[in-house]
């Protein structure tokens, strides 16, 4: 599978919500999860505060009630040219381990240095649930772990 960059990337990893049940739900909040039947997601949505205390979005959140019934919050990262996103990461990652969602992220691009995507793998935990490329959030889905 080959994706172009961050807006291919993420139309992607929607198009995988779609094709496994989900329904698009128009600003999601968090306290709605509880009454919540159906696997939905909605996208730009504000899951918390970040490390200095600002309002932090996710790219997608999703509720699946019996996989996913506290939520599941998908970061989409793309480094399609050099760039400073790998300075970004601890940042990311901070955030993800001080929220209380689990998170997984979905990272590409030409440029995506493998040192980078080592560190973030190794981040793995608390949290931070998986870290993918697009082919391997694609199995992960297939698996039926969405």
């Amino acid at each position: 599978m080959y994706v172009s960059d961050r807006k291919y990337l993420l139309q992607f990893v929607e198009s995988q919500l779609l094709e496994s049940g989900y329904q698009f739900v128009e600003k999601l909040r968090l306290g709605e999860i509880v009454n919540l039947r159906l696997p939905v997601y909605s996208t730009n949505v504000a899951i918390g505060k970040n490390i200095y205390n600002n309002s932090r979005k996710g790219h997608f959140l999703l509720f699946h009630p019996q996989k996913w019934p506290k939520g599941l919050v998908v970061e989409v990262r793309w480094q399609g040219v050099n760039g400073t996103v790998d300075e970004k990461f601890p940042f990311i990652v901070m955030n993800i381990k001080r929220s209380g969602l689990e998170t997984v992220i979905v990272m590409g691009g030409e440029h995506l240095k493998p040192e980078v995507k080592s560190w973030v793998e190794n981040q793995i935990g608390y949290r931070l649930i998986e870290v993918f490329s697009p082919t391997g959030f694609q199995n992960w889905v297939l698996e039926g772990n969405l």
